[in-house]
């Protein structure tokens, strides 16, 4: 039996950056994941993931499986899972299945979590947060 005997598979994530002097007008659709740097105006919809970075400003919503936040996004998220670092702001809606936030992270809209699960209740409202006005 040789040491190649048998199959590797490896699986290649694309990437597509929109980079820190970027200033992007419009929606973007796509099937990988896509990171933000800059600024952005309009939708954005992936079927993996989105990151805004900490400089980087979303004036639109996003909609993605996951979405973490370290930047500031102005407008609606619906995802599946959400992480908002310590510099994230959201000014708008979120709705997802699951919310993790680290110290300094800030909501001025409301947050709801839905539920995978049919017997329990399909939407709940969880929480209302408003903060101080942000420059």
């Amino acid at each position: 039996m040789g040491i190649f005997s048998k199959a590797v598979r490896t699986r290649v994530t694309e990437i597509s950056i929109l980079g820190a002097n970027s200033n992007v007008k419009g929606d973007v659709k796509t099937d990988h994941t896509i990171s933000i740097e800059g600024l952005f105006e309009g939708t954005v919809q992936s079927e993996t993931e989105v990151t805004v970075t900490a400089a980087a400003k979303v004036v639109g919503d996003i909609k993605a499986n996951q979405v973490i936040i370290d930047g500031l996004v102005q407008g609606n998220i619906t995802c599946d899972q959400i992480l908002l670092l310590s510099n994230g702001v959201v000014k708008g809606s979120i709705e997802c299945k699951t919310i993790s936030a680290n110290i300094g992270a800030r909501i001025v809209g409301s947050v709801k979590t839905t539920s995978a699960t049919a017997n329990l209740e399909s939407n709940k409202e969880v929480a209302s947060i408003s903060s101080r006005s942000i420059a």
